[in-house]
């Protein structure tokens, strides 16, 4: 039985935590022994783990004195290192984002991994993109996985010298869960056309003011927006919200365990950031024959996102856009189930280091 190590940050909502947990969930477990390391053993979909993956918790000091709590740190991570040191069969970093992940997956195995959620191009300078990067040693590890083609493109672009080691495998998502979920009932009576948002409500990734703006100037129309989210700027957005009069229109709904009686009453998913990873949702919209529209394209050997969605080139173009699918939506007949097959057995090769 091969042994497998992940860290990430915690399971809170998010779609990068989200994909952590559907990957966990189609593991053969008669095959892998499973360890997964949190920063905080926190979140939303901690309790729908399987229950034969070890979850173990790295929490690092809040000592209010910067050099005591640097040194603890140091000593930590060290001591954690030494203690499981070339240990499994396979150590995978998933939260790109998270420093102490991309360290310590490093050291626990010969066959290292760390997982890109996003296009880091569009979110820093070509300085910026270098450092982020070189910050995670990211030439140390042994298999660079991205979720699209495109944002492995991209970095492929500046680390030329990495390429052989990168490789595009899309997120999975639980097909069955999904259509079971989405049956449940909501205490919520969709009105009019309804779009409807899954995620974090952060301006500066996810752009959400673009989503009020539009349903501002769709006032005439009967159209609602819902928003399953939270996250740091949330009062800001209810501020701009009431500021427009829109209460009655966008709906703050939060976090929600089961989103998806909420997709499956909704009619189209809308996302309007300038950049997003795979995001998971545009499957799961997809199970559920919902429309979308979105700013983000994702096109991949398997996929091709655009043939399912409408694709917004700009803010102006959104509003227009919104009105076109509520007129004329798209057929939706993709297959996520050969999908998911396809990246579970790439992935396979990844934890055998089969290439």
């Amino acid at each position: 039985m091969k042994k497998l190590f992940f860290a990430s940050y915690n399971l809170d909502i998010g779609g990068t935590e989200k994909a952590l947990l559907n990957l966990l969930k189609v593991l053969d477990y008669k095959k892998y022994d499973v360890t997964l390391l949190l920063q905080e053993k926190k979140g939303i979909f901690l309790s729908d783990l399987p229950k034969e993956v070890k979850v173990e918790e790295y929490r690092l000091s809040k000592c209010k004195i910067v050099i005591f709590r640097k040194i603890i740190n140091r000593l930590k991570l060290i001591f954690y290192i030494l203690r499981k040191y070339k240990k499994y069969d396979f150590s995978c970093a998933y939260a790109t984002y998270d420093t102490p992940s991309t360290i310590i997956a490093r050291y626990l195995s010969n066959n290292t991994c760390i997982y890109v959620h996003s296009d880091y191009t569009k979110a820093y300078d070509n300085e910026g993109f270098r450092k982020f990067f070189d910050d995670r040693k990211i030439d140390k590890f042994k298999h660079i996985i991205f979720v699209s083609e495109d944002s492995k493109n991209n970095f492929i672009k500046e680390y030329q010298n990495l390429e052989s080691r990168c490789k595009a495998i899309n997120n999975q998502v639980n097909i069955e869960e999904i259509i079971t979920k989405s049956k449940e009932k909501i205490d919520l009576k969709k009105k009019g056309y309804t779009f409807i948002f899954i995620g974090r409500l952060m301006e500066k990734e996810k752009k959400i003011s673009r989503m009020i703006d539009a349903i501002d100037k769709l006032k005439k129309e009967d159209v609602y927006l819902w928003l399953i989210a939270d996250g740091p700027d949330r009062k800001e957005y209810e501020e701009k919200v009431k500021k427009l009069g829109l209460e009655d229109r966008i709906i703050f709904l939060g976090k929600k365990r089961n989103p998806y009686s909420y997709l499956k009453q909704a009619d189209s998913f809308l996302l309007t950031s300038d950049y997003e990873g795979f995001p998971v949702v545009y499957l799961e919209s997809i199970i559920l024959k919902k429309q979308i529209v979105t700013t983000v394209p994702l096109k991949s050997k398997d996929l091709d996102i655009s043939k399912y969605a409408y694709i917004v080139k700009n803010t102006d173009d959104l509003v227009k856009t919104m009105k076109e699918v509520m007129n004329k939506p798209k057929k939706i007949d993709y297959d996520v189930d050969k999908l998911n097959k396809l990246n579970l057995v790439e992935f396979e090769k990844v934890i055998n280091d089969e290439i």
